[in-house]
């Protein structure tokens, strides 16, 4: 599988739920607070378990899922 290249802008906030996302990159870091629940977070080769209340950073340009 590829990794997408995002361009996106410098500041977004978005609430949802949560959801598949191929694996991409892009300029700006990346936070993901969850708020509820739990989910599997793929950064690099690396693949780290997430439950409420967990903060993950995903710096620039780091293929991530």
């Amino acid at each position: 599988m590829y990794a997408i290249y995002q361009n996106k802008p410098d500041f977004e906030v978005y609430v949802k739920s949560v959801e598949h996302v191929p694996p991409h990159l892009h300029e700006p870091m990346e936070l993901v607070y969850l708020r509820s629940g739990s989910m599997e977070i793929g950064c690099g080769t690396n693949l780290f378990h997430m439950k409420k209340g967990d903060l993950a950073l995903i710096f620039p340009q780091v293929i991530h899922h």
